[in-house]
């Protein structure tokens, strides 16, 4: 909501993944004006939705595949305003910590006028172990596997990945004795 912006750096390319909710940004996408004359349009600023300004308010939100390396940079209009995006990737692939290269940003945004407030969080994402990475795969395979379960949609099996829990027992283990109570699904393997 609004017009901070969320990007996404990945494999070396920065892609801008939010949409501005500005009257601008909606004249662009009408082809009242191109990209370049937005930047400089006296209504840039117009927030077309703002948290606090209605009593409900339509969000935008987006599903994204996450893989390890991706850096997400979430920031203010005050940095996004005044730096380019190609200097924006540049930045963010530089060497450093994502700690140092939010620091830059925030100089560099201040240094080309930053008369807003300017806001950095910048998160990259890290592989999965190797037991985490197992444990998925492990559920996945079995859920897929099971003959009750043909037929299912993907995004079914997903989410039962996604509510299920991965446990290792040693030959002999109790897993559920008689009388327990119910409510779970087991699959053994």
């Amino acid at each position: 909501v609004g017009d901070s912006r969320i990007y996404l750096l990945r494999d070396k390319k920065l892609h801008q993944i939010t949409e501005d909710h500005t009257r601008v940004n909606e004249m662009v996408k009408l082809g009242v004006i191109t990209k370049e004359q937005a930047l400089y349009h006296p209504g840039r600023n117009v927030i077309t939705r703002a948290v606090g300004a209605q009593p409900a308010i339509q969000m935008d939100t987006l599903v994204k595949e996450v893989k390890p390396g991706d850096v997400f940079l979430m920031c203010s209009d005050g940095m996004s305003n005044k730096i380019d995006p190609e200097e924006l990737e540049l930045r963010l692939l530089a060497p450093g910590t994502e700690e140092e290269k939010a620091k830059k940003l925030v100089t560099i945004a201040n240094d080309n006028g930053g008369e807003d407030n300017i806001s950095v969080i910048l998160v990259r994402c890290g592989a999965a172990s190797e037991t985490d990475v197992a444990s998925a795969a492990l559920t996945d395979a079995a859920i897929k596997a099971i003959s009750i379960f043909d037929g299912l949609d993907t995004t079914v099996v997903d989410e039962m990945v996604r509510v299920s829990e991965t446990k290792t027992y040693k030959a002999g283990d109790t897993v559920f004795a008689e009388g327990d109570p119910g409510g779970a699904l087991y699959v053994i393997i």
